[in-house]
């Protein structure tokens, strides 16, 4: 993160922000932020993107335009000169200086995208983050998607492919109503402390009139998640002292 990043006013969190139009909105709390504070969840990587295609795009047309003028003027030269070889040693110079340009703009134009995917991902890995804090360890790519203003689709991807990368910090699960959620551990537990402090253990469940779905519901699905991660390591653990 940019150390001229701005922490949000409401939350006191760096985290990413999406961009809607001019405005941006916080995806740790979802509240309003300075467009410009932190990094974008809608434009990162993007212009390294851009540039790196531009590059290559260039890089090619010089080749494209280059092989052909070298030709040329070897042809011509030589056709002035057929005895010597200066058409062939003016004409090779200049094709093999546009063999070196073209390399220089497509592999720049590679490594820039290359940049730009790596700053997206990584902007992207802050924003699911920052909502699973939120939303308290459980995310489906339907709630991802609305909050970082992208599709479904592409909401899977990202949570997929970064479960995929850190199975150890996101989970897949599928609820009793056959919806993939992606738990986030770390995230689950400082849910079950912060909704269990003050509480008698019989407090801890799900409202039983919350919503299929809805945030109370999936709170409640997270602490008795970690509830029985907790009741499984007792149990491990009373085993292995032989009690």
């Amino acid at each position: 993160m940019s150390t001229m990043a701005a922490m949000c006013p409401y939350c006191g969190s760096n985290a990413p922000v999406v961009h809607q139009g001019l405005a941006a909105r916080c995806t740790a709390c979802g509240r309003p932020r300075n467009p410009l504070a932190s990094h974008s969840v809608t434009l990162a990587g993007q212009p390294a993107q851009v540039g790196g295609t531009l590059a290559r795009i260039v890089g090619w047309i010089a080749f494209a335009i280059g092989v052909p003028f070298a030709l040329l003027v070897g042809g011509i030269l030589h056709a002035i000169f057929p005895d010597g070889i200066v058409g062939e040693v003016v004409g090779g110079a200049i094709a093999l200086a546009t063999l070196m340009v073209t390399l220089l703009f497509v592999r720049g134009g590679k490594k820039l995208q290359t940049a730009g995917k790596k700053t997206e991902e990584g902007v992207k890995d802050e924003a699911v983050f920052a909502l699973a804090g939120r939303y308290e360890g459980i995310l489906t790519a339907e709630r991802a998607a609305t909050e970082l203003d992208v599709t479904p689709l592409e909401a899977d991807e990202i949570l997929t492919a970064l479960a995929k990368r850190d199975p150890d910090r996101v989970k897949v699960e599928v609820n009793d109503a056959g919806v993939v959620q992606f738990q986030f551990p770390r995230h689950l537990w400082a849910a079950v402390a912060k909704n269990s402090s003050g509480m008698g253990t019989h407090a801890r469940v799900a409202h039983p009139d919350a919503v299929p779905g809805s945030r109370v519901a999936e709170s409640g699905a997270a602490i008795a998640w970690d509830e029985h991660l907790a009741e499984a390591e007792a149990r491990a653990a009373a085993k292995k002292a032989g009690l």
